[in-house]
């Protein structure tokens, strides 16, 4: 970005004031590219990125759209299909916790089932837009835990996270 800096005139002092310095704009936008180039998305307060001290991704990222259907049954003939509506979407990734990559598993662990348990329904985004066009809850949790160091701690977990449409 440029600025252009109008010469020296009594009449334009004010106006020189008014022009935002070029080095604090430059290290604003610097600073909002590269929160935007490592983050990659956010549940809640789960936030999804890449960075020099954490490494928080998801993989297997599938949703699933359907349509409800209702069955007539009929006397000598093939039942028929009445469409009543659009069904709630579902959607389902896979999450590694890692403590090598900067990340707390058993605290993120404690913090996704806070999120199942109260029933919280959040915004997926991924990037800068959201995933539909409503909210979600977390129904699901599956973990795995990989990796346990002495006296219990959880050094490694693998999870699969299942998420439904909320209205």
């Amino acid at each position: 970005m440029a600025f252009a800096t109008p010469y020296y005139d009594p009449k334009f002092k004010n106006l020189a004031k008014s022009y935002p310095n070029p080095a604090i704009v430059q290290k604003s936008v610097k600073k909002n590219v590269e929160e935007t180039i490592r983050r990659i998305g956010a549940f809640g307060n789960i936030i999804f990125e890449t960075s020099d001290k954490k490494i928080l991704t998801f993989d297997g990222f599938t949703q699933k759209v359907s349509g409800r259907w209702a069955t007539h049954e009929r006397i000598g003939l093939k039942p028929k299909q009445e469409f009543t509506g659009p069904g709630l979407r579902t959607i389902s990734f896979n999450i590694t916790l890692n403590a090598i990559h900067g990340v707390k598993p058993r605290e993120m662990l404690e913090n996704l089932e806070k999120i199942v348990e109260s029933g919280t329904a959040n915004t997926l985004v991924i990037g800068t837009k959201a995933v539909g066009e409503n909210k979600w809850i977390l129904k699901e949790i599956s973990e795995t835990w990989d990796v346990i160091f002495n006296k219990g701690e959880l050094f490694k977990a693998t999870l699969s996270l299942s998420l439904e449409e909320y209205l």
